[in-house]
């Protein structure tokens, strides 16, 4: 035995038994310890090592039970088990000084030895302190121990050892010192160098079968972050973060992965690995597991970490609101400052991040599902590659009816391949997965340029209007309120126009945007916009009475602070935004003045109601209609001859008659009503009626 192992076993005893009796079993074993080694072997045979007299029989059989242990510290002179070598690579790689070897070693030790972890626990009942029973048990002070077990100190710096509630390396049911599951695991395994070992603690790199293309609708911010990713691997600049935000379906891991290969990375995972009992990681567990995988790639070019459901690490609260005590703020933003290795996190959602950990981040992209072309695109490949021949027009079917990512897409192809059952196993796997996801059955048709100015009675020439903002060179950095009755077209004007401009268009309507939390209705709208500008989109908000309420009349704050959140936005805004109410009465006093444009769309007068009933129900009407129709009261009817097979003209007054009763109008106009005076020229778009007897 070393005079290292001696000092060991001493401060042992006297930890353990805090009695004088420890000095003299002490004395004994060194003394019979010389005459007992032999030239394999180092331990001691307790059999033949005489207990002093000892008056107590508790006491006696409790240095008796002690002693017993004393066996399990002493080490073969030959051959190492698997996990002493591994321990060493530990050493190397992560830059462990002496005494961090040796406590790493005996909490390998401690795994894999059940007396040890016996006598382990025993000591640690005693002393009731971490620190101090690693301290008793390797013969050093407590101040040494507590210096290597610093947050920022190596062991737990690389997450080789953490401190974790669930803990039982060394007793359990105490928030103690523990090694990871997985950990744990690998480093009892044998392998052929110290290479391999680290190949196999950080996993393969992942790969993924999409494409560049297929993310092609984030359009600059995809490309920014390939740009900062390579370059960030290139210089070995610490610290640089990417997050991915958006909700479950969006793409987020499988972007990721296509984002490293863009920059020229390997990818690898860390923290998803299930514990022995395949139990999901603690935060404490997947945050070692970060630590680890950056601190073993330090070295690598031409690597990035992937870690997925951040919100799990990053987040500040549990779910039950009370604040996550296993690791320090102070500790969570320094390590982010200082990670060796690009770091790619994904999550649903930053709620719940601190935002001095947000603004650590060096990219925030909000994913979201791809468009109708890119995902027309991807159905085309995922079918090709699913070996599914359904007919060439069903990708554009698909990604016109189904607003879903492509990793959704490529699940539902493979259910159609494996049941056989062609395009009804794919909807039907699609309409599962997508309301699972919240988002419901096949998406509405998208709006076609169908919309007809000369049915939609306006203050306004919308033909020249649409005109003189579509010209070359137009401004870009204008906002129009569309004001009227239900049913007056304004959602489908706002679409109409935004195709005569040639910008897709953002909809969002007000209960989107608002929220039971104070300050994220805010944060709503501004996202709202800020998705705009990063789609080079229009932005339309219906309903918006709702977030332009009168200030006048507010009893809480909030109700202040959404309007103007609002107003801010539309201001600063440079693209077109639009948006649509029924009340424009209810808005704050100061909203008109902030619109570049306001229209007012009226219900159809006589001439107008029956131009619509010719051109969209096909007939003539058989006597006079009520007034207050719009257009949405025809397209209702419409839809509705077809789905029954009526084309009767009195049979479709009357749904129309219907509509109008239903609304409250009962004959009589509702909304602006069309003057018939001299002014009448202003509310109608076209003069000459004879257009429409034409048409």
């Amino acid at each position: 035995m070393t005079s290292t192992s001696q000092r060991q076993l001493g401060w042992y005893l006297r930890n353990v038994a805090n009695s004088e009796d420890a000095i003299e079993v002490l004395a004994l074993v060194l003394r019979n310890m010389p005459a007992l080694a032999d030239g394999d072997r180092d331990w001691l045979p307790l059999e033949r090592v005489e207990l002093p007299a000892i008056g107590d029989p508790d006491h006696q059989r409790r240095w008796s039970e002690v002693l017993t242990q004393l066996s399990i510290f002493h080490e073969p002179t030959c051959g190492l088990e698997p996990y002493e070598v591994n321990a060493l690579h530990a050493a190397v790689t992560f830059q462990l000084s002496p005494l961090d070897l040796e406590i790493l070693r005996l909490m390998l030790r401690a795994g894999r030895r059940v007396r040890l972890k016996t006598f382990a626990d025993a000591v640690r009942d005693e002393l009731c302190d971490t620190v101090a029973t690693l301290a008793a048990l390797l013969g050093r002070s407590d101040a040494e121990i507590s210096e290597r077990l610093l947050p920022e100190a190596p062991l737990r710096a690389c997450g080789v050892l953490v401190y974790n509630e669930d803990g039982s390396n060394l007793l359990s049911g105490f928030p103690v010192l523990s090694m990871p599951d997985r950990l744990m695991r690998l480093m009892v395994r044998t392998y052929a160098n110290a290479d391999a070992w680290v190949a196999a603690v950080v996993g393969k790199p992942r790969v993924t079968t999409l494409e560049w293309a297929d993310f092609a609708h984030l359009g600059e911010r995809a490309d920014l972050a390939a740009k900062v990713l390579q370059a960030a691997a290139a210089e070995g600049a610490r610290g640089v973060h990417i997050l991915l935000s958006g909700p479950p379906g969006t793409g987020k891991t499988e972007f990721a992965k296509v984002l490293a290969a863009r920059a020229g990375l390997r990818l690898f995972a860390a923290g998803e690995e299930a514990d022995k009992d395949d139990d999901e990681p603690s935060r404490a567990e997947r945050l070692a597991a970060l630590r680890m995988a950056t601190s073993m790639l330090r070295g690598v070019a031409d690597a990035a970490v992937l870690l997925d459901e951040a919100e799990d690490v990053l987040e500040g609260r549990s779910s039950f609101g009370d604040r996550r005590g296993e690791v320090s703020k102070a500790f969570l933003n320094r390590m982010l400052e200082e990670t060796p290795r690009p770091i790619l996190w994904t999550t649903n959602s930053v709620t719940g991040m601190d935002p001095a950990t947000l603004r650590r981040m060096t990219l925030v992209i909000e994913m979201e599902v791809p468009d109708r072309v890119g995902r027309e695109r991807i159905w085309t490949r995922v079918l090709h590659q699913e070996c599914l021949n359904l007919g060439p027009d069903l990708p554009a079917q698909l990604a016109a009816q189904w607003p879903a990512s492509a990793g959704v897409s490529a699940a539902a192809a493979r259910a159609a391949r494996l049941s056989g059952e062609g395009v009804t196993a794919l909807e039907t796997a699609l309409s599962g997965v997508m309301a699972a996801l919240g988002q419901g059955g096949p998406a509405k048709a998208p709006y076609l340029p169908t919309f007809d100015p000369t049915l939609s009675p306006c203050d306004q020439d919308l033909e020249e209007l649409a005109a003189k903002l579509s010209r070359p060179g137009a401004p870009r950095a204008w906002s129009l309120c569309l004001m009227g009755p239900p049913g007056t077209g304004k959602t489908e004007f706002a679409h109409w126009l935004a195709q005569r401009i040639g910008l897709p268009v953002l909809q969002r309507r007000a209960s989107d945007l608002l929220s039971m939390w104070v300050g994220e209705t805010e944060k709503g709208i501004a996202a709202a916009f800020a998705e705009a500008r990063a789609k080079d989109a229009v932005l339309l908000i219906d309903e918006a009475e709702a977030m332009l309420l009168d200030r006048a009349g507010a009893v809480r704050s909030w109700e202040v602070s959404q309007v103007d959140e609002m107003l801010v936005q539309m201001e600063r805004h440079p693209l077109p935004f639009i948006c649509t109410t029924n009340l424009p009465e209810r808005m704050d006093a100061a909203v008109p003045r902030r619109f570049t444009l306001k229209l007012r769309l009226l219900p159809l007068d006589a001439t107008w109601a029956a131009v619509a009933f010719r051109q969209m129900l096909g007939a003539e009407p058989p006597r006079p209609l009520p007034e207050g129709l719009t257009p949405g009261d025809f397209a209702v009817v419409q839809r509705k001859a077809r789905l029954l097979e009526v084309n009767d003209p009195a049979i479709l007054l009357r749904w129309l008659e219907e509509e109008a009763a239903a609304k409250g109008a009962s004959w009589s106009p509702i909304g602006f009503r069309v003057n018939n005076g001299p002014e009448r020229q202003q509310y109608t778009l076209l003069s000459k009626p004879e257009r429409h007897e034409n048409a």
